[in-house]
C-alpha cells in the first residue's frame, strides 16, 4: 500500500508535538498569545498543504482531531485580542481628532477676542458668570493646543504598537479608514468592531485553560 510522502510525516510529527506543547503551556498572556498566532498559522499551513494526502490517508486527520478544539479556541483568542487592540487605536483616533476639532475652533474665537477688546470683555463676563471662575483665554487656548497634541501623540503611538504586533493586519485599507476626520465613520467603525467582538466572546469564551 501507498504511504504519505516522507515531507508530510516530518510536518505531522512536528505539529502533533507542537500542539502537545501547547496544551502544556503556562497561562502568561504575551507568550500564550504569540504562541496561539503560530500554532494556528503551522495548523492552518499544514491543513491547507496536505488536504488532498489526508483525503488518502485519514487516519493522521483522526489524530489531530481531538485538538481540533483547541486551535479553534487559540484562533478565538488571537483574534479576540486583534479586535481589541484596533479598538483602542480606533478610540485614540477619535479622541484625537475631537481634540484638533475643539482646538481648530478655537483660533477664530481667539483671534476674535484678541481683536475687539468689547467683545473679549463681554465673553469673558459671561464665562464667570457661569462658572464663578475667571477665564483666561490665552491659557485655554494654549492648553486646548497641548491636549491636541498630546492625543495625537498616544493615537500614533498606539497605531505603530498595532503595527507591531499586527502586520499582517495593516493593509492599506486599513490605514486609509484610520486617517478619516469623519467622526461618525469612526464611531461606526468602533461599533462595528466592538460588536464583532462581543460576538467572538460569546462563542465558547474564554477559551479553556491549559
Amino acid at each position: 500500500m501507498q504511504e504519505p510522502p516522507p515531507e508530510f510525516r516530518e510536518e505531522f510529527v512536528a505539529l502533533r508535538e507542537h500542539l502537545e506543547q501547547s496544551l502544556a503551556q503556562a497561562e502568561d498572556t504575551e507568550e500564550r498569545i504569540a504562541e496561539a498566532r503560530r500554532t494556528v498559522a503551522l495548523w492552518t499551513a499544514f491543513f491547507g498543504r496536505w488536504q488532498k494526502v489526508l483525503e488518502l490517508f485519514p487516519e493522521p486527520a483522526a489524530q489531530l482531531e481531538p485538538l481540533r478544539g483547541h486551535v479553534e479556541a487559540l484562533g478565538r483568542a488571537v483574534e479576540a485580542l486583534h479586535l481589541s487592540e484596533l479598538i483602542e487605536v480606533v478610540g485614540a483616533r477619535r479622541t484625537a481628532e475631537g481634540a484638533e476639532r475643539l482646538f481648530r475652533a478655537l483660533v477664530p474665537f481667539i483671534q476674535a477676542m484678541t481683536r475687539e477688546p468689547a467683545f473679549r470683555a463681554e465673553v469673558l463676563a459671561e464665562l464667570a458668570a457661569e462658572t464663578g471662575e475667571e477665564t483666561d483665554p490665552e491659557r485655554m487656548f494654549r492648553e486646548s493646543e497641548a491636549a491636541a497634541a498630546a492625543e495625537e501623540r498616544n493615537y500614533r503611538e498606539l497605531l505603530e504598537q498595532f503595527r507591531q504586533h499586527w502586520p499582517e493586519r495593516v493593509e492599506p485599507a486599513l490605514q486609509a479608514r484610520l486617517e478619516t476626520s469623519d467622526p461618525a465613520q469612526l464611531q461606526a467603525w468602533q461599533e462595528e468592531l466592538r460588536a464583532s467582538l462581543t460576538h467572538l466572546q460569546g462563542e465558547d469564551w474564554p477559551p479553556a485553560a491549559a
